[in-house]
């Protein structure tokens, strides 16, 4: 139970160093060292979906102008999809970032508070960053979490580095402790604690899924005609039982692909990995990404608590399975 003093003090902190300054649009101004010149991606949730906006940077520098008129996360991406890093801005501002490629502790920033303490939080935090341990991350942001509540910081913090597969009711129970005023923010917030949240006792009707095909484009997942829905959420590329899973849905394609369509959604911040992670595979099923992550719209009713997970819906579109054995998921199809 929320402490109602410490509540309210703290949506009065909030309501004070939260809201964005005049202006209809918002503009970040990037430089990130060995970048090169190359198409580059700014991915944020806002208004109930996720807004992608394309720039070019020359010689490792860019910057682009959208709309928020509240505080958003923004993921920066390189052309081939691997995370360069995280700002949050708002309309009225100019925010300046600095990042270095490949070397996620590693940032600078000034003309957003959030932002300059996200870029402090991850210089403090640099060797943890950069061993890519991700307990040792965690750590350091439930301590800031806890240290810092009622601060607008604190779930962009939260949101940039947390992962949540490692502890999932850890990881809900610092996001419930938050107490925040923007509703984007308590949207995104409520998008994670869902999804890893305990698995309902009824199993949902199966939701369209606006992803990114292989290829870039952008492809709606949902049962058709016949055919359902396999989808599969693998653990990371470097995973070393990857290659045994995708296998496995390339027997599945092939023995099942006139009644359902498998599909396997990537849902890491960098992507290069999972892009490649293929190899020699040469994947029959389709391979998907969602630029929302966890906080992919329609996903978080799944509970999804660890990885790999599978979602099994019939063609009309009920969830007959959704959990982590792939003998179970198959055998539900029949």
């Amino acid at each position: 139970m929320k402490n109602f003093v410490g509540l309210l003090l703290s949506g009065l902190l909030i309501a004070v160093v939260s809201s964005c300054g005049g202006g209809d649009t918002f503009t970040v101004i990037a430089k990130v060292e060995n970048l090169g010149t190359q198409n580059v991606r700014a991915v944020y949730r806002y208004d109930d979906k996720v807004n992608v906006i394309t720039s070019m940077a020359l010689d490792g520098s860019f910057q682009f102008i959208a709309v928020a008129r509240e505080p958003v996360l923004i993921d920066l991406y390189t052309g081939s999809r691997s995370l360069i890093g995280h700002v949050v801005a708002c309309n009225g501002e100019t925010v300046e970032v600095s990042y270095k490629l490949n070397e996620p502790g590693f940032m600078t920033a000034k003309g957003n508070r959030t932002s300059e303490i996200l870029a402090r939080f991850i210089t403090d935090n640099a060797v943890a960053i950069n061993s890519g341990d991700s307990r040792m991350v965690n750590d350091a942001v439930a301590r800031y979490c806890e240290s810092h509540i009622g601060d607008a910081s604190t779930p962009f913090v939260f949101l940039s580095l947390y992962n949540g597969s490692d502890d999932p009711s850890e990881a809900v129970r610092l996001a419930d402790g938050m107490p925040v005023e923007s509703r984007n923010v308590r949207e995104m917030l409520s998008s994670y604690c869902e999804l890893l949240s305990p698995v309902p006792d009824s199993l949902p009707v199966f939701e369209p899924l606006e992803l990114y095909s292989a290829g870039d484009s952008m492809t709606t997942l949902r049962p058709y005609g016949s055919r359902g829905v396999f989808l599969a959420i693998l653990p990371a590329a470097g995973d070393e039982s990857y290659k045994t899973r995708a296998d496995g849905l390339n027997v599945l394609n092939d023995s099942l692909k006139s009644r359902i369509r498998v599909v396997e959604l990537g849902l890491d911040h960098d992507t290069a990995a999972w892009r490649g992670a293929v190899g020699n595979l040469r994947p029959r099923y389709e391979r998907c990404w969602s630029p929302g992550m966890y906080a992919t719209p329609g996903l978080g009713r799944y509970r999804i608590t660890g990885f790999p997970w599978y979602i099994v819906a019939d063609s009309v579109g009920n969830v007959v399975y959704s959990g982590q054995e792939y003998e179970t998921a198959s055998k539900a199809i029949d």
